[in-house]
């Protein structure tokens, strides 16, 4: 089974500090999720799916912390997270470690945490770097954060950057998107639905 092609885990955080009309996601408003039992549960799934036959011998190549909001767990959850993840299969070489973030209220201490963790890779979700887009959007973050959460990353040490846009690239509509220069960016399709 040795040698067998290794894979990419995601990892669903669930929680926002609010929902964001136009998300589609499985996610759910906490300011402070249960995060202790949460981690249980995922190490708990990660221990029995890497039981089963068509993930042994299988490694990662990549390990994704999405949602909701994954940076709202504290950098000791996310390390039995990947550390549950890596001893239940093992990681390649360079295995990226992504984790989303919201750019409001990201600091170096924190993200510098997050890197000690084993994340490798910073996802940003800037969605706009226009007030008044944010407003739309129901952002609960100014352009400003944006600034402040790609400084922050650089300086914990976390150069792997991506901003995911909700429109057109940042690099074409935005002078603070050259600025940054982050590694990727994505843009996205929005959908809308009745805020809840």
């Amino acid at each position: 089974m040795a040698g067998r092609a290794p894979f990419a885990l995601y990892v669903h955080i669930p929680w926002c500090r609010h929902v964001c009309p136009y998300c589609d996601f499985n996610v759910y408003a906490a300011s402070e999720p249960p995060e202790a039992p949460y981690v249980e549960a995922l190490a708990t799934e990660i221990a029995a799916r890497a039981a089963e036959a068509a993930w042994q011998g299988r490694a990662l190549r990549s390990v994704y912390l999405g949602g909701g909001t994954p940076s709202l767990l504290s950098a000791e959850s996310v390390a039995k997270v990947l550390g549950s993840a890596a001893r239940a299969f093992g990681l390649v070489p360079g295995a990226e470690v992504t984790i989303e973030a919201n750019p409001g209220g990201l600091g170096a201490e924190r993200l510098r945490g997050f890197r000690e963790a084993g994340v490798t890779r910073l996802s940003i979700g800037a969605q706009s770097f226009t007030p008044a887009h944010l407003r739309t959007l129901g952002r609960d973050h100014t352009a400003a954060d944006i600034g402040a959460a790609v400084a922050a990353a650089r300086e914990a040490g976390l150069d792997n950057l991506s901003l995911d846009p909700s429109s057109a690239s940042l690099a074409a509509r935005s002078r603070s998107g050259r600025r940054m220069s982050p590694r990727r960016s994505r843009s996205g399709r929005l959908t809308s639905r009745p805020t809840r």
